[in-house]
C-alpha cells in the first residue's frame, strides 16, 4: 500500500510539474474557486493506479466524488491542492494522498512537485520529508510563533468575518501570520517544525487525512475548534507543534 501511495504521489506530481509553466485553462466552480484540466489529469493517474492494485477499495476525491463500493480501506485524494497558486504558477501547490482503514488513517503522503518535497507518514512509524525523518518545532513561546492562517475560497461572509475577528486577536501577539494557501503543504510545514502551528476556520477531507497524519507522527496535533481530533466530516482545523495547541484553541473561541 505504501509503494502504491508513493507512486501515485510521484506519477502525478510529474505530471503536474510538466504543466506547471504552461498557460492553464480553467472552469469557475464558483466566483473565486477554479478547477483546471489538470486537477482532472492528476485525479485519473491517481485512481488507476489505485484501481490497478487494490480494485475493491474505495476511493474518495475531491473533482470526480466516490468510486467505488463501500469498504473498510477508502483512499481520500486532492489531485492538485492549491489549484489557484498552480494556475497563477506559484509553486506552492501539491498532490495528498491517505489510506483510511475502518476511519483510521494508516498511511499518508503530501508531495510538491515543484520543490521536490515529499512528506510521508505511516501509523506509529514516524513521519518524513524526502526519506528524513521530520518533527515539530519545540518553541512554546506564541510570541515568536510563525502561525499560518487559511482563507478558503468557499468562505461565507460570517466565515470571513470571523476570520479577520482571528486575526486581529492572534496577530499582535505572535511572530508572524502567513496565508500561504496551500491547505496539505501548509499543514506538512506544522509537521516539519517550518510553522509553530496553523488555523483553518474551514476545512475538508481531501486536503487534510494525509497531513493530519504527518503532523502527528511528527509529534504535533491536530483538532477542530472544539478540540476534537480528526474525522472525515471536521469542518475547521487547528493543527501544532502540540505545546501550543491550547493557546490556539483558546485565541478561536475567545
Amino acid at each position: 500500500m505504501k509503494k502504491t501511495l508513493l507512486k501515485a504521489l510521484k506519477s502525478a506530481g510529474k505530471k503536474l510539474n510538466e504543466n506547471f509553466l504552461k498557460n492553464q485553462t480553467f472552469k469557475l466552480k464558483t466566483r473565486n474557486d477554479i478547477v483546471t484540466e489538470n486537477d482532472f489529469l492528476s485525479e485519473k493517474i491517481i485512481i488507476k493506479i489505485i484501481k490497478d492494485n487494490f480494485p475493491k477499495h474505495q476511493i474518495l476525491s475531491e473533482e470526480i466524488g466516490t468510486v467505488g463500493l463501500k469498504n473498510d480501506y477508502l483512499w481520500i485524494i486532492d489531485p492538485l491542492d492549491a489549484t489557484i497558486n498552480f494556475a497563477a504558477k506559484i509553486p506552492l501547490y501539491s498532490v495528498s494522498i491517505a489510506l483510511i482503514y475502518k476511519n483510521k488513517i494508516e498511511i499518508g503522503g503530501v508531495f510538491c512537485p515543484s520543490l521536490n518535497e515529499l512528506f510521508f507518514a505511516q501509523k506509529n512509524k514516524g513521519a518524513y520529508l524526502n526519506n528524513k525523518k521530520i518533527k515539530v518545532s519545540k518553541n512554546n513561546n506564541l510570541s515568536s510563533s510563525l502561525i499560518n492562517i487559511g482563507f478558503s475560497a468557499h468562505y461565507s461572509k460570517n466565515q470571513f468575518n470571523n476570520n479577520c475577528n482571528i486575526i486581529k486577536k492572534i496577530a499582535p501577539k505572535i511572530r508572524g501570520l502567513r496565508a500561504f494557501e496551500s491547505g496539505a503543504l501548509t499543514s506538512c510545514y506544522v509537521a516539519c517544525g517550518k510553522l509553530d502551528g496553523k488555523i483553518s476556520i474551514k476545512t475538508d477531507p481531501f486536503g487534510n487525512a494525509a497531513s493530519t497524519l504527518i503532523i502527528e507522527e511528527a509529534g504535533g496535533k491536530v483538532t477542530d475548534f472544539s478540540n476534537k481530533n480528526w474525522s472525515r466530516n471536521m469542518k475547521t482545523m487547528i493543527c501544532s507543534n502540540k505545546i501550543l495547541h491550547n493557546k490556539l484553541i483558546n485565541f478561536v473561541n475567545s
